[in-house]
């Protein structure tokens, strides 16, 4: 990966990301060889982020020697001036004592096309479309509803090891995805509702769980990541046009019916734009957030009908809106013209606390 971090040792580097790097051995020679793998293992005082390759070990200094006979009494010489202290280690240096740092990423776990993602406090499954919502059950290990029957993963939050909400997504209409617009076509991916807009894969790569796929003249690439003490996916989409002629009135909504609700005949939340772009429901003491800070993009709260609105050009809510019920979230991102060959990218995130 292209990187601007400064890369200054065989065995250890600092840099301004955070996450496992693997050297692709095009771009800067510091990062090694290809398939060279550095750990990060923490952030320093000065807000750098330090990596050790991959299997080193700092040496460990020998103990101290015995001390030797105390020798017969001698003339006391004269003091050589005292040489001055040497500067005190630096706190950021790595030391053999410090502790293994904490984590930086949840676990992830790969099961056939699908990824489960597990922090402290939030659980995730993205199926092979790059939504939310398994096909398959969760490995042992990950945390679902399963008081309420769910084997099945689509997003809990979690507090000590329990779950502490309903299956926000997999419970009623199983409602989250994407769609996306260009000269006038419509394509919409919430697969488990049956709706598979853009075919593709989901695998675990470079610490995140990455959806790619391609229809008609948009390719997606589409990253999500969970910290490890982390309430909130992290997605990072990007959209390139693999055609021949400019795409226009580009458009791109993400869409979930939340129903967070611990009880499990409750499916009405109450549901409010915080401002622009941050959309919230509430049920049980607990808030969902989907929220950006893209100017591009604008929230949006609509009714729940037996199918959800995929209209991307909604009539918009203002700011402080707020109604109780089974209402979806939406984010729409006004991308506009898309030249052939060029890319647009774009980041927001959806957690539970």
């Amino acid at each position: 990966m292209k990187t601007p971090d400064v890369f200054s040792s065989p065995t250890h580097l600092t840099g301004k990301v955070t996450g496992q790097i693997t050297s692709s051995g095009k771009y800067d020679p510091g990062l090694g060889p290809k398939g060279t793998i550095w750990i990060d293992k923490g952030q320093q005082a000065d807000g750098a982020w330090l990596y050790w390759r991959k299997g080193y070990a700092p040496p460990v200094a020998a103990p101290d020697p015995a001390p030797a006979p105390a020798p017969s009494p001698a003339p006391v010489p004269v003091p050589a001036p005292s040489p001055a202290p040497s500067p005190a280690p630096s706190d950021s240096a790595p030391k053999p004592s410090d502790p293994a740092p904490a984590p930086v990423t949840a676990t992830m776990i790969q099961q056939g096309g699908e990824v489960f993602l597990q922090s402290s406090k939030l659980a995730a499954g993205l199926n092979g479309s790059g939504t939310l919502g398994t096909e398959g059950d969760a490995p042992a290990g990950v945390l679902t509803a399963k008081d309420a029957g769910y084997v099945r993963l689509g997003m809990v939050a979690l507090r000590d090891g329990k779950v502490i909400s309903g299956e926000a997504m997999l419970k009623g209409l199983p409602v989250e995805g994407y769609a996306i617009s260009y000269n006038g076509n419509k394509l919409s991916s919430f697969e488990r509702i049956g709706l598979l807009g853009i075919p593709g894969k989901t695998e675990i790569r470079d610490g995140a769980a990455v959806f790619t796929g391609t229809k008609g003249a948009i390719a997606v690439e589409q990253l999500v990541r969970l910290a490890a003490d982390g309430d909130a996916l992290a997605f990072d989409v990007a959209l390139r046009n693999v055609g021949k002629t400019t795409l226009t009135g580009l458009r791109y909504m993400r869409v979930i019916d939340p129903d967070l609700d611990v009880s499990q005949d409750v499916f009405g939340t109450t549901n409010k734009l915080a401002d622009g772009n941050t959309a919230t429901a509430s049920a049980s003491g607990l808030t969902l957030t989907l929220e950006t800070n893209d100017p591009r993009a604008k929230a949006n709260v609509m009714p729940m009908p037996s199918m959800p609105s995929l209209d991307l050009v909604a009539a918009l809510k203002a700011a402080g809106y707020s109604h109780k019920g089974d209402d979806t979230l939406h984010l729409v991102f006004e991308l506009g013209t898309l030249a052939a060959g060029a890319e647009t990218a774009f980041s927001f995130s959806l957690g539970i606390k």
